[in-house]
């Protein structure tokens, strides 16, 4: 499945016709994945910038009480969600509620932080970006009831520093939950309100929300873990305090009407204009890198590259679901993939493997051994080792049994796992100015060593 000329519209764009044979060649791959990896449902969307839109699915909503999955099932979106918050925090800069470089307190003057510098600063440029510098995966249950975003102020106000304000990315769940708050505040409502009137219902997205009950009526699949007899169904439980992190709800078909908003310039599909074009730009464009390899932030955004193409996205994963919104800008497609297990992961790799063989005709170079030996070994939070066994590895988990792992090296200091079961984990290390490693970016998070 390679797109060839006669794929492509007259300005060098997918066209409307290859949309289903694309579809149908990335379906079939995810298919095998899935059955390979024994996840029990996906669904998959790719849309064009000029509208057309097909669908795949396979396997079941929920191994006990089993449904087909379809294109309008709804699953758990995780931190796709944050572009869902990005676009109505965008939008509330246009209509003046809100400034991406404002402190925080200009909305929230009792806003409080462990390092009383960054509680003055920090804008919401910051949260955006995962820059604000604090520990980010803290989580609580803070309730059901309109408090939920205020009462996690204490759980934010006890995240230490770990990085200055503006200096470092690494990713930062709590930085959009207090994002959210200072939306809700701005806006006197609801968070979920608030998305909902500025982002769900323009663009037309009738099978998304945050709450369970609002879409009682739909067919709904359940998250699954993987056990040593296959996969059982999880907790549900998605705390309220996580809405503007990973909250939303949502299904193949309404997930590719909003990658298709992101393929065009601002302007709704009953042609009313939500954003100005260069507010999408500027939402959209990468604007502080991550790493070497030309990966970096957009706002709320993600940026990479395939060879030479450049690729937005967001992946999101709850307790038992996996999710992928990919967009290829200079192709004008978009890819959703939707899944319902913990080895979604590798489904979703399969998907995005899948169509960039079709786009650009290559697939990711594999990871070379890694040229440096000098300060690259060490131990770090989480029962994490780098050493050396001949080539570098990983250990991960302490006791006497950890799970080993071989690592490559895709750039300097950027480091991937080739084996194991989260093979493809990016780990990143930041170096004091000595050389020594002052943090281990895994997967975007820091760990320090111990």
């Amino acid at each position: 499945m390679t797109l060839t000329a006669t794929g492509l519209d007259h300005r060098g764009l997918v066209s409307d016709e290859a949309v289903a044979e694309l579809t149908e060649g990335v379906g079939r791959e995810v298919a095998a994945a899935a059955e390979a990896f024994g996840l029990p449902g996906v669904a998959i969307g790719l849309v064009s910038a000029g509208g057309a839109r097909a669908f795949a699915s396979h396997g079941e909503t929920n191994v006990d009480h089993a449904l087909p999955v379809t294109s309008t099932t709804i699953f758990q979106a995780g931190s796709v969600s944050k572009l869902f918050t990005a676009l109505a925090a965008m939008r509330m800069v246009e209509n003046g509620e809100l400034s991406l470089d404002d402190p925080v307190r200009t909305w929230l003057p009792e806003l409080r932080l462990a390092d009383a510098d960054c509680a003055a600063k920090v804008t919401p440029r910051h949260l955006l970006q995962h820059t604000a510098g604090w520990r980010g995966d803290y989580d609580a249950d803070t309730g059901r009831g309109e408090g939920a975003l205020h009462r996690m102020l204490e759980v934010i106000a006890s995240a230490p520093q770990l990085t200055p304000l503006g200096s470092t990315f690494h990713y930062n769940n709590l930085a959009f939950v207090l994002l959210g708050h200072v939306m809700a505040t701005v806006r006197g409502s609801s968070f979920e309100t608030l998305v909902r009137e500025l982002v769900i219902d323009p663009i037309g997205m009738p099978r998304t929300g945050f709450f369970l009950e609002d879409l009682a009526f739909e067919r709904i699949a359940a998250g699954h873990l993987v056990t040593k007899d296959g996969p059982v169904v999880s907790d549900w439980a998605r705390p309220r305090s996580r809405g503007p992190n990973g909250g939303i709800l949502t299904c193949a078909e309404d997930l590719a009407t909003f990658a298709h908003f992101h393929l065009g310039d601002g302007t709704a599909a009953d042609g009313r204009r939500m954003v100005d074009t260069e507010t999408m730009r500027q939402m959209m464009s990468p604007s502080l890198e991550v790493r070497g390899t030309g990966d970096a932030i957009c706002l709320g955004w993600m940026f990479n590259r395939w060879s030479q193409t450049a690729v937005l996205g967001h992946s999101g994963g709850t307790l038992g679901f996996l999710s992928r919104l990919s967009i290829v800008p200079e192709a004008g497609l978009g890819l959703v993939v939707l899944t319902n297990g913990r080895s979604g992961g590798k489904v979703v790799g399969a998907a995005q493997s899948a169509l960039r063989l079709a786009l650009v005709g290559d697939k990711p170079a594999a990871p070379a051994p890694v040229s440096r030996r000098d300060a690259m070994e060490g131990t770090f939070e989480g029962g994490i080792e780098l050493r050396f066994d001949g080539d570098l590895t990983v250990r991960l988990g302490r006791g006497p049994d950890p799970v080993v792992c071989e690592v490559g090296e895709v750039s300097p200091d950027c480091l991937e796992l080739v084996s194991g079961p989260v093979a493809g984990t990016k780990l990143d290390l930041l170096r004091n100015p000595d050389g020594s490693i002052a943090w281990l970016r895994v997967a975007g998070r820091l760990r320090a060593p111990v």
